[in-house]
């Protein structure tokens, strides 16, 4: 049985099935980790029937549930799905609003080991438009066919540009928390790789400076990381402790993971440089000279973070190999978390 075409019907049906491909994908993901989701719990400050293990384990097969049931039944069971999911993320929506305001620093496990961030703004919005779906999935009524079977070719687009644009915009603002994250942990350890300075580097526009690879091409210092953050390391040939930082570089690039590049930065020879230090080849730029007196440069090796957003230097210069190391594996440290 097919619905007529019209508007709303169409932004039920888009609703309805959007929410019950989240409380599959939640309960999919939950399953894997009952222990965190009694973590999250007892740091939502949920009530103490909330907190049990049962309830932990249990969750994700009731996720799995109303889903299973907002897709293949109709009427009654469909309207009573959305009921209790309803009610369900306007509970937990509560909880995180609290922790949001009271500045709790707990992660929801909304979705399993990838909700690591600790819960926001973000997290609140994220719950309201669920609320905001499970109500409008209401709104089906008692009478409303199965949703698989309600679907027609226009419904069907509907729900698919639908799901790509919640997924576009959910990875966008997961990135962007996840730069933010870090940018503020790495902050609170500036102190450890302060340069002498009246003006600080850290939060300071990128400078409007230029590398040049080895093809020749112009790059300016915004755009290495092509949307990656850039650990950016200036080193020469003929330094005794860039020796050490070549070396080091294959196990750095590993724990960054890729979600933060390597990239050296030098104004020596070309072929002395890759004599010496064959590791930096394919990641080398060259005529640093410009942008190591605009980040305040003075010795070799140094390294210098650069914000992802190709906006902002996003730490103090990092002077010497085994205070680059040490850094690299506070990030790894946070990309792990």
């Amino acid at each position: 049985m097919q619905l007529p075409i019209s508007p709303v019907g169409i932004v039920i049906d888009v609703a309805t099935g959007l929410i019950a491909v989240t409380l599959l994908w939640s309960g999919l993901a939950k399953l894997r980790t009952p222990l965190l989701t009694l973590k999250a719990m007892a740091g939502l400050r949920a009530p103490t029937l909330l907190q049990r293990r049962w309830f932990a384990f249990s969750l994700p097969f009731v996720e799995l549930l109303l889903g299973a049931t907002l897709i293949v039944t109709p009427g009654l069971f469909r309207f009573a799905a959305s009921v209790l999911t309803t009610a369900m993320f306007a509970v937990f929506m509560f909880y995180v609003a609290r922790a949001v305001a009271q500045r709790t620093d707990v992660a929801c496990n909304c979705f399993g080991s990838s909700s690591h961030e600790p819960v926001d703004r973000f997290t609140v919005a994220r719950n309201l438009f669920l609320v905001i779906g499970g109500v409008l999935a209401l709104c089906a009524g008692f009478s409303a066919p199965a949703f698989v079977f309600s679907l027609d070719p226009i419904r069907v687009v509907a729900f698919v540009v639908a799901l790509l644009f919640v997924a576009l915009v959910m990875k966008s603002v997961t990135q962007h928390r996840h730069i933010n994250r870090l940018r503020t942990i790495i902050n609170q350890r500036a102190d450890r790789y302060k340069r002498d300075s009246d003006d600080p580097l850290t939060g300071s526009p990128i400078p409007d400076a230029e590398l040049v690879s080895v093809n020749g091409t112009t790059v300016p210092l915004s755009k290495l990381g092509r949307g990656r953050a850039v650990l950016l390391i200036f080193a020469k040939a003929g330094c005794g402790d860039c020796g050490n930082v070549a070396r080091s570089l294959p196990d750095w690039t590993e724990k960054l993971g890729g979600r933060v590049v390597p990239v050296i930065a030098t104004s020596s020879d070309p072929q002395r440089l890759f004599t010496e230090h064959p590791e930096f080849i394919d990641r080398t730029y060259f005529g640093a000279s410009a942008a190591r007196t605009a980040l305040g440069v003075r010795i070799l090796p140094t390294a210098v973070l650069l914000a992802s957003d190709a906006e902002a230097v996003a730490t103090e210069v990092i002077e010497g190999s085994a205070a680059i190391s040490e850094f690299v594996s506070v990030v790894e440290e946070q990309l792990a978390d």
